[in-house]
């Protein structure tokens, strides 16, 4: 299985935003992927969270998700994103993790538990937390799927829920607040849910400006397979990953040999399939990639 991810710079236009998801997944499914991931807030995102986020909260059978599941059907792809749900407590909505299948069916769902209420940041004026902890797996293509958003990552409890739930890949969806060392937290904090849990971390990030982070993959022993950051969208062979990454401008290019630079607006990040390069990872890991990329 090949998994994209999506790392947009989603703003207040939710049908600008939905063009992008409809494009990238598009190019996803050229690229062969079986599943695309995009950010927490994928839909609508500003800087902070304010008063339009419950005002244009809608249901999960509203337009936006039948948009995103018509998507998934006309593409043929799998796809998880970040909505904002409409929730029983006026003035506040859901901060909605939603992911489809290829027919356009809706696999599953989650609403963030752990809220941003920190760094001058107050998520929960306006977001009301998930009212259940039960962790959310499902799964597609053979392979079961974990669900966490963006702050949920500093709290490892979710993390080993979801990997004693079944999950063999977390998919990490976030709007990551930038600051003083916070994209060293972010590949940090997904590292460490990988080896402590013995899965496969996939976490994408609204792209820089006003966010950071990036798109990363991790596997199970704390090896990186892609940040893209705020370098410029390259291609690159990592071991025995192709990733495909994408983001921010032309200038500082830190690819190493096989780089392609892309330049431009947000792209995708694809994890590909295995390539022979040596054995710089443990032995037996091998067939286990195989079957599940």
């Amino acid at each position: 299985m090949k998994i994209a991810l999506g790392q947009l710079e989603s703003g207040a236009d939710i049908q600008v935003n939905l063009a992008a998801i409809d494009r990238f997944a598009a190019e996803a499914t050229r690229d062969g992927a079986a599943l695309v991931a995009f950010p927490e807030y994928a839909t609508y995102e500003k800087k902070k969270a304010d008063a339009t986020f419950p005002a244009v909260a809608e249901p999960l059978d509203g337009p936006v998700c039948q948009e995103l599941a018509d998507i998934a059907r006309r593409h043929r792809i799998a796809l998880v994103a970040g909505v904002v749900e409409t929730s029983d407590e006026p003035g506040r909505a859901y901060n909605t993790l939603v992911a489809f299948g290829p027919d356009g069916g809706r696999l599953a769902f989650y609403r963030k538990i752990h809220l941003f209420d920190a760094q001058g940041f107050g998520e929960s004026t306006f977001i009301k937390p998930g009212p259940s902890t039960a962790p959310v797996v499902f799964e597609y293509g053979g392979v079961r799927f974990g669900l966490m958003t963006c702050y949920d990552l500093r709290f490892p409890e979710l993390a080993r829920s979801l990997a004693d739930g079944g999950a063999q890949v977390l998919l990490v969806c976030s709007s990551w607040v930038p600051g003083e060392h916070k994209t060293e937290q972010w590949l940090a904090l997904n590292a460490a849910r990988a080896i402590e849990n013995s899965v496969y971390v996939a976490g994408v990030c609204q792209a820089p400006r006003s966010r950071s982070g990036g798109a990363c993959w991790w596997i199970r022993w704390g090896l990186w397979r892609l940040t893209s950051g705020g370098s410029p969208a390259c291609g690159r062979w990592i071991s025995r990953w192709r990733l495909w990454t994408g983001c921010g401008t032309r200038s500082r290019c830190s690819g190493k040999e096989g780089c392609k630079t892309t330049g431009g607006s947000p792209k995708l990040s694809v994890v590909g399939g295995v390539r022979r390069q040596g054995g710089d990872l443990p032995v037996g890991l091998e067939a286990e990639l195989e079957q599940l990329l």
